[in-house]
């Protein structure tokens, strides 16, 4: 379990700390020298074609763009799929022009980020180029050689267009950038795949707006015979053209060989909106190819057309037969084992377990089920010979229950035995996340979760981590569409139905907050004692980090399987000195106990951080519920320092009390006018209720300017403030009524989100003496 811990607690302390590795040109080898000549070689081959294309001649912006921050000129993306002797050949080029206009484009683009291919793959070339065109005419090249790895966020203009292809970014300094500059720069990575009979290349998922317009944009696509195109263009994106035969890294033409072509002009920037889904209403494209031999396309998990012929779409019949496929395959097992016969041991066990439940619904049944799948793959890791005799029997266990997030195929194909044994209906889902869109853009691998729709439930179970819960594992599922259907072994049966999950109530999704505030005597500091109950989808955020310090499996043990648990007690009892191994363990991990706690401990500072302007520091967390099943809230205390909240003010002193219900949205003007509709995760209600302990002698004056009431049928701000002794108590509640909201009534949200600004701004006067005499 603490390796699993730490592998997790791993990827989110990336979120908080980076490292730059510096890469010099000082003490280089000869071989070294060659590799930089060449690829100086290269960039100057590749800026004489930028040179002779007559889109990157071009230096003059429309009058339209003229009070733009920058704009692109020209955007030309390049690929080729090419089958050699004994390897597939990928190529991508992105050649861009991008002129600066003001200030604000000089300074975020004088660092400018760039990626390299870091594939597994072998035969990987990386070279890239930039140069400064001044007003002026002179040009500037920039040398890359000083470019730093990068690992924090990278701005979204510098991404690269694949979906999932592993790439690095690196970040070269760009100096003595003016108004007027023009930015030539070029990508170019190459590798090579091992040839082999089925393979699904890097997909590209990508917007045609971004952060600032485009003048004229253009994607080439080269693909060899055999192989297998999926395009698909939506909100208006144009479509692809077929042009004459490609040609192959010789130059050559090849009638082999099928170039398809889309051109975009005149694209305007992404909206300022925020609180929206891009795929629903941005211009985009999606590009996936495959290849696929005569004996691989019959057990295809790909949708998959006609080899060199566009596929656009995806009929129901179509994720029927290929999710059947998918499910019923064995491609996760490993060398010993196969995904049906893991499927059937988890099966055996949860059906053993589920004799003893009796007159219950199909829907509590299935949440049973559920739990208990989520405690055999946990404990995996800490009693496998128990819970697994007969997998761990042998040689090898099996890859699949390696991971944090159990496989979806052997989840769903578990369950569907599970229920079949039950004589319960269940069906397979396939639901579409809402960041994705709906059923009609159903055409990748990517597009869709696999889940299982259980008759008599309007709950869909769907593939758990160590700390989801049956209803509130995913908010981009919340209210997405989907289909469900029966397997059947004839293909042109079709059996699907379509469905839409119902969207959470914003009573479902509530996080609590009870404070105790306490004032020092030299008021320059102020304690906070914080108890947070969070509920619903709001757990998401918060259980991956806060459950590394919690043991559930200790009680999913206890729970389940008291036997072993107690068991488990004794030994750990007696793991002292007369059994110094179990001793050394015991000590090593709790010494990994206390070094996880602290990790934490400094992610939860910096969530602190990002909530209030000035925090002092975190004494203490800890954890009192896990909130592992849909109807329990992830409860936990905080206990912090804040600073600068209080001032001096003559006599008395100026307490910034608005802000200890955390940072609020403040709206610029750009933002008060709406071009899309509203799109959240969750609909959401935040309770927050506080008691500060003023000073003796002291009371708060000014309390009434803490009364605030905005409701309409969107969201809500409600707020109330009294003297009670020597305690302020504060009431706060604001309320995201709907998860999606039409643009007309962008005023409703606006009011409320200005409503918090306005209370978080707010200050109260304490005076000595008597609340009475106010």
């Amino acid at each position: 379990m603490l390796m699993h811990q730490k592998q997790l607690l791993t990827f989110f302390i990336i979120f908080f700390f980076f490292h730059l590795e510096i890469v010099s040109g000082q003490g280089l080898t000869p071989g070294s020298k060659r590799e930089e000549q060449h690829l100086s070689e290269n960039s100057k081959e590749v800026f004489k074609s930028m040179d002779r294309d007559s889109l990157f001649q071009v230096t003059k912006i429309s009058e339209k763009w003229k009070e733009e921050s920058a704009v692109f000129i020209a955007i030309k993306s390049t690929y080729s799929y090419i089958r050699e002797t004994r390897a597939d050949r990928i190529t991508e080029l992105v050649e861009k022009r991008i002129k600066l206009l003001d200030k604000a484009a000089v300074s975020e683009l004088s660092e400018f980020y760039y990626y390299i291919v870091s594939d597994n793959s072998y035969g990987v070339s990386n070279n890239q180029g930039f140069r400064i065109t001044k007003p002026s005419g002179k040009v500037i090249e920039i040398n890359t050689k000083d470019a730093v790895d990068v690992t924090d966020q990278v701005p979204d203009i510098y991404k690269s267009y694949y979906e999932n292809n592993p790439v690095k970014f690196k970040k070269i300094a760009i100096p003595d950038l003016q108004v007027g500059d023009i930015i030539d720069y070029f990508i170019k990575n190459e590798y090579l795949k091992d040839v082999v009979n089925e393979v699904s290349f890097d997909p590209f998922v990508f917007t045609l707006n971004g952060t600032y317009p485009i003048i004229h944009q253009e994607f080439d696509f080269t693909v060899d015979r055999g192989f297998y195109i999926n395009f698909g263009f939506y909100n208006n994106a144009p479509s692809l053209i077929e042009e004459e035969a490609g040609v192959d890294k010789t130059g050559r033409k090849r009638g082999n060989l099928k170039t398809y072509k889309l051109i975009d002009n005149q694209r305007e920037k992404i909206s300022n909106d925020f609180w929206y889904d891009s795929r629903r209403v941005d211009p985009y494209v999606k590009f996936q190819v495959y290849y696929e031999t005569s004996v691989t396309l019959e057990n295809t998990e790909n949708f998959i057309g006609e080899t060199g012929k566009i596929k656009s779409s995806v009929s129901p019949l179509e994720v029927q037969e290929v999710i059947t496929r998918k499910v019923e395959s064995n491609k996760e097992g490993s060398e010993l084992l196969t995904n049906q016969e893991v499927s059937k041991e988890m099966a055996r066990q949860i059906e053993r377990y589920l004799r003893s439940i009796k007159g219950v619904s199909n829907e509590k049944l299935a949440e049973i089920a559920y739990c208990y799948f989520r405690f055999l793959f946990t404990n995996k890791y800490n009693h496998p010979v128990r819970y697994f005799s007969s997998i761990e029997s042998t040689t090898r266990s099996a890859t699949v229950l390696e991971n944090k997030t159990i496989s979806e195929t052997i989840f769903v194909r578990t369950l569907l035995d599970v229920f079949k044994d039950r004589e319960i209906k269940a069906e397979i889902a396939v639901l579409v996340p809402k960041s994705i869109g709906t059923t009609k853009d159903i055409l990748l691998s990517d597009d869709y979760v696999l889940g299982v729709k259980v008759d008599g439930s309007d709950k869909i179970l769907f593939p758990f981590d160590n700390y989801s819960t049956v209803r509130y594992s995913n908010p981009d599922l919340d209210g997405a569409e989907g289909y469900t259907f029966t397997p059947v072994r004839n293909k042109r049966i079709n059996t699907t139905n379509e469905i839409k999950i119902p969207s959470s109530d914003y009573k479902e999704n509530i996080y609590r907050t009870n404070t105790e505030v306490d004032i020092d005597g030299k008021f320059d500091l102020i304690k906070v004692k914080r108890k947070n109950s969070k509920s619903g989808f709001f757990k998401n955020e918060s259980s991956p980090i806060l459950l590394l310090t919690y043991d559930f499996l200790s009680n999913d043990l206890h729970k389940y399987d008291p036997d072993i648990y107690q068991n488990q007690l004794k030994e750990d009892a007696s793991s002292g000195s007369a059994n110094s191994r179990k001793a050394e363990e015991k000590r090593k991990e709790v010494s990994n106990n206390e070094e996880i706690s602290n990790e934490v401990m400094q992610i939860m500072k910096n969530n602190l951080k990002n909530e209030f302007e000035d925090i002092g520091s975190l004494n203490n967390f800890y954890v009192t519920e896990s909130g592992r099943t849909d109807s329990t809230p992830l409860i936990y205390s905080e206990e912090f320092m804040l600073k600068n909240l209080i001032n001096k003010a003559g006599s008395n002193y100026s307490f910034n009390i608005g802000k200890l219900i955390g940072n609020q949205m403040k709206l610029s003007e750009n933002y008060l006018k709406r071009n899309n509709e509203i799109n959240f995760p969750f609909a959401r209600m935040i309770r927050n209720e506080i008691a500060v302990n003023l000073p003796d002698g002291y009371y708060a004056d000014g309390l009434d300017d803490l009364t605030f009431n905005i409701e309409n049928e969107s969201a809500s701000f409600k707020s109330s403030a009294e003297m009670q002794g020597s305690k302020i108590y504060i009431k706060v509640e604001k309320i995201y009524k709907k998860s999606t909201d039409k643009k007309e009534n962008w005023k409703n949200w606006t009011d409320m989100l200005e409503t918090a600004y306005t209370f978080s701004q707010k200050k109260v006067i304490l005076r000595k003496g008597n609340s009475f005499k106010k």
